[in-house]
């Protein structure tokens, strides 16, 4: 693996619907592998947002990992679901799953360094975290609701005025 050229670090300004598209269908796309999985309901919102595709592409695979494996508990259920949104402030992807949810306590918790429900040597508990840190670094935030219907996780990022 190369290391990543400085304009690859560069924030950029792009049509996020668009983008979260093209992971999910391009073939080299960071969602490509997992297209099958996921139930994308509507990627037409044409806002704007200004951030680094490669940090934000590994943000969206670590929260889309995250739901296939709790998805994966009740696969007898929907699809896991892919959103774009948007309001007059802000840019949202959301991230839901139907899985059995988390526990209050656990649902807190997410997102803390290092902490994880996974089975020892499944994961580090470092995929919200740094998902929540890159979405912090470029203004924006990561919601988490869970309950014992799944859990929604909503990207949001700052909007970029045309």
């Amino acid at each position: 693996m190369r290391p990543p050229e400085d304009a690859e670090l560069e924030p950029e300004p792009f049509v996020l619907g668009a983008w979260v598209g093209s992971l999910v269908s391009a073939p080299d796309g960071a969602l490509a592998s997992v297209a099958d999985k996921l139930s994308v309901r509507d990627l037409s919102d044409s806002a704007r947002v200004r951030a680094t595709k490669g940090l934000l592409a590994t943000a969206l695979a670590s929260v889309v990992d995250n739901a296939l494996r709790a998805h994966a508990t009740n696969a007898s259920l929907r699809a896991v679901s892919l959103v774009v949104s948007s309001d007059p402030e802000s840019v949202q992807i959301t991230v839901e799953d139907s899985g059995v949810g988390m526990a209050p306590a656990l649902a807190v918790r997410a997102g803390e360094p290092f902490f994880t429900t996974r089975d020892a040597g499944e994961g580090m508990g470092l995929g919200l975290y740094l998902a929540r840190s890159t979405l912090a670094r470029h203004g924006g935030g990561l919601e988490l609701t869970s309950g014992p219907t799944g859990t929604t996780v909503v990207m949001r990022l700052p909007r970029v005025r045309d």
